[in-house]
């Protein structure tokens, strides 16, 4: 058993959690309260073998390099004293291109950490299905754009479709037969049209090349690599603020992962140099809590340009193009990192 099963006090926290995101007013104060991030979300790599057109990494100016596995285990160390925390590895790169990566789900693993990863496919070269399942990755998620018609090669440079299909199959063989209920097996796909028609065909045609291999299809939109238009009408209080913590593969921790779009990016301490603890309790940190809390965005204006912001953005793909069945199974998706497979 590598979870502890799901009891009430999981099922009180993730309710709070859902209406402090919906009505945050009502429960300011204990999202102001909260002094230690619940989801750390760790760039183990900015190097990447597909060279996608559409990627933010492709206009990127930081410098490549790997996460060291000292900084890495520190994390890890630190994040296995926080309740409800969930490991997410992911970047502006293909996490298993790290040439520890193995050795990072393994130590995650060692210390009880559930995990969720999103990759290009490259996963599959790197561990077997059997380690995937056996390990404590509960969400994995691939990212797939373009087709069999030879547009996935075009979207997704240096990628193979056919060999991506061909590993996918496998996968979600090996779990079949095993009967495991982890890793939720989710294949991703942007949206890269404003237009409505052209979405709808988009996500229609995707769910028909991949139904039937994954337990989830969801679709993401396109963001632009630079945000310059605020967002319209009344804003969504960025719950990205609240619970996330982006550690970068040098350690550095930006304030929020889509400043860097719309101003100059914040960074608010190095893990490498100080505790978690003390760089999510970090005045800056605090002040822009604040700013969502009060309404009052001059703080943090860079927010209003955000896309996290926007009232509908969050749900509009699950409601237009059936990503989940039901709003019910949706919530629950949500709690099955917790649950015991």
């Amino acid at each position: 058993m590598l979870f502890t099963p799901m009891g009430l006090s999981h099922v009180v926290y993730w309710t709070r959690r859902r209406l402090a995101i919906h009505y945050p007013r009502l429960l300011g104060t204990w999202l102001l309260g909260r002094d230690r991030p619940e989801v750390i979300l760790v760039e183990l790599t900015n190097a990447c073998n597909q060279a996608c057109p559409f990627c933010a990494r492709e206009v990127m100016s930081r410098r490549v390099g790997d996460m060291s596995y000292e900084v890495f285990t520190s994390i890890i160390d630190q994040a296995a004293q926080f309740p409800y925390v969930l490991l997410r590895i992911v970047g502006l790169g293909e996490a298993a291109m790290h040439p520890r990566f193995r050795e990072c789900v393994n130590y995650a693993t060692a210390r009880n950490i559930p995990i969720e990863i999103t990759s290009n496919g490259h996963i599959f070269e790197v561990m077997s299905p059997a380690e995937i399942i056996n390990s404590s990755i509960v969400m994995l998620s691939i990212s797939i754009d373009g087709f069999s018609d030879g547009s996935y090669e075009k979207l997704r440079v240096g990628g193979n479709y056919q060999t991506l299909r061909e590993n996918i199959t496998a996968f979600h063989r090996a779990k079949a037969i095993t009967k495991s209920k982890r890793p939720l097996f989710t294949l991703r796909n942007v949206l890269l049209s404003k237009v409505a028609h052209k979405r709808a065909a988009q996500a229609a045609r995707f769910k028909a090349e991949w139904s039937g291999l994954c337990d989830r299809i969801s679709f993401n939109d396109y963001t632009p690599q630079a945000l310059t238009e605020k967002n319209e009408g009344k804003l969504r209080v960025c719950d990205n603020i609240f619970y996330n913590l982006h550690v970068e593969w040098d350690g550095r921790t930006p304030l929020c992962a889509y400043q860097h779009l719309i101003v100059d990016q914040e960074y608010t301490g190095n893990v490498g140099e100080m505790p978690v603890k003390e760089i999510w309790n970090d005045r800056r940190r605090q002040e822009v809590r604040q700013a969502h809390i009060s309404g009052d965005l001059s703080a943090a204006s860079f927010c209003q340009k955000c896309p996290k912001t926007r009232k509908t953005a969050v749900y509009r793909n699950i409601r237009e193009h059936g990503s989940h069945s039901s709003a019910l199974r949706h919530g629950l998706e949500r709690l099955l990192w917790r649950i015991v497979g």
